[in-house]
């Protein structure tokens, strides 16, 4: 993430802006939680109201246990601000809770029992040794639920993953288990496990990336793309890895009438320049007079000072609106960050990935999800936010999507998703025949949602064979706690 202002730092920000939403007025303050939570394990028994303003502000580093109490007293789903925090490198747990913890997998493990996992399979010293089929399978089970989770559910699996794949010990388990992923559901949901490997410097970067690069179509040749971005982002494109990256790029580039033109543009505007150059001297004349045009076309819609100050006072309005329709304890105090992270995730058509996930895990989310399915939709971040933010009343997003018009009703499938609320009682057969539906989005909604129809649709001689091995692909997976 980038530099963020210690005040508005998510653990910190969220912290504050929970407590000031807490139902029960009593725990609105320090000075009456502090106490509850000195109870809790890995708090100290002397934590005072001053010391946690402090971590409020940002001044002062909190642990995953302080967080997890905090959560826990003011009755929050775990892990909603604790999954903000980066991954520590230490997790006390002693033979006893190990024990319990081993015997407690078979029954299932929620997001911070994998993140302990990871701790404990990674350790040096003092953590755990099992057989490599054993180990397999479990990195093989998160995996799969690492894909179809939501919210810190996902994020405490995700950096469960990174850490095993970063382990000299455990990392080809986990290529294993991202390349059998990618062929096992159909291509259907794989960015997430694609970008894993470079977020981990994965030796097998180059090869799974490009590999996936090269073969696959659509959608799931634009989630290729954004793997092959992240791998630019990470310094992680090896000369090995650039070697076949630039062939298949000058290939792709050469066509700016194929499907595969703008995927490979976006991967070459990150690119440094001198190596941009470098490609635009290959390429053939046609080629290169598109390809410049396109970047000056780029340059062009950069936005203007005053584009941009009206842009963020909208963003301004709608920070009004949410704490109006929530009332948080002196929301005067929550303003400034409010509107600090809705600027990041609405006005930011870079990064507003980043700003929607601290949203997603405040009080407003549901507000906002409301807002951003009827209003303020041509917001640079709108359709990014509206998807990562969860409601309360998920069954109002399928009555939404059963009375929208077509272009809308896309719109709306990955939120579906995202709430699992995709109506059950709607024939996914029929809905695969709506014009201009796109199926991978549909099969997700429905995936997400353990839509009972899935795996009829497995046999559907309309679908595309990744399409009828994603169905079944879905209709075989079970939903992970949270």
């Amino acid at each position: 993430m980038s530099y963020v202002p210690a005040p508005y730092a998510p653990v910190p920000w969220l912290m504050r802006v929970w407590r000031h939403c807490a139902p029960d007025v009593d725990l609105r303050t320090q000075r009456n939680i502090a106490p509850l939570m000195r109870v809790y394990p890995g708090v100290p028994k002397d934590l005072s109201h001053t010391t946690l303003s402090r971590y409020e502000n940002g001044t002062v580093p909190v642990t995953l246990e302080l967080v997890t109490a905090f959560e826990q007293v003011l009755g929050l789903a775990p892990g909603i601000i604790g999954a903000h925090l980066e991954d520590t490198d230490v997790v006390q747990i002693d033979r006893w809770q190990r024990r319990a913890f081993l015997d407690g997998v078979d029954r299932g493990l929620d997001g911070p029992d994998w993140q302990r996992l990871s701790h404990l399979l990674t350790a040096p010293t003092g953590g755990l040794v099992l057989r490599s089929d054993d180990t397999q399978a479990l990195i093989a089970r998160l995996m799969t639920e690492m894909t179809v989770s939501l919210g810190p559910a996902y994020q405490f699996r995700m950096q469960a993953l990174i850490r095993l794949a970063k382990d000299e010990f455990t990392r080809d388990l986990v290529g294993d288990a991202i390349e059998a992923h990618l062929s096992a559901c159909g291509y259907s949901v794989i960015g997430d496990a694609l970008e894993l490997l470079p977020k981990a410097h994965h030796p097998r970067t180059a090869g799974v990336l490009m590999d996936s690069y090269e073969k696959l179509e659509g959608v799931a040749l634009m989630l290729s793309a954004g793997a092959i971005e992240m791998a630019i982002i990470e310094d992680q494109i090896s000369p090995v890895f650039w070697a076949r990256l630039s062939e298949q790029l000058l290939a792709d580039l050469s066509q700016p009438d194929s499907a595969r033109y703008r995927p490979a543009t976006l991967i070459f505007d990150l690119l440094p320049r001198p190596v941009q150059a470098h490609l635009i001297g290959r390429l053939g004349d046609s080629a290169r007079q598109a390809l410049t045009e396109l970047r000056k076309a780029h340059s062009a819609v950069v936005r203007s000072p005053e584009e941009v100050r009206v842009l963020r006072a909208r963003c301004d309005r709608i920070a009004e609106m949410l704490l109006e329709q929530t009332r948080p304890h002196r929301p005067a105090t929550l303003t400034e960050g409010l509107i600090y992270w809705l600027r990041e995730a609405l006005a930011d058509e870079h990064l507003p990935l980043e700003g929607a996930i601290v949203l997603a895990s405040s009080p407003f989310a549901d507000a906002l999800s409301h807002h951003l399915e009827r209003h303020d939709r041509d917001l640079p971040g709108a359709e990014v936010t509206l998807n990562s933010c969860q409601r309360y009343d998920a069954s109002s997003l399928a009555d939404a999507y059963r009375t929208a018009e077509p272009s809308d009703r896309a719109r709306l499938l990955v939120p579906l998703a995202h709430n699992r609320a995709f109506p059950h009682d709607l024939d996914l057969r029929t809905e695969t025949q709506a014009p201009d539906v796109e199926h991978r989005r549909l099969l997700y909604a429905a995936g997400m949602s353990a839509h009972p129809g899935l795996a009829t649709l497995a046999q559907e001689p309309g679908l595309t064979p990744f399409e009828r091995q994603a169905a079944g692909w879905w209709s075989r997976v079970e939903i992970p706690p949270a």
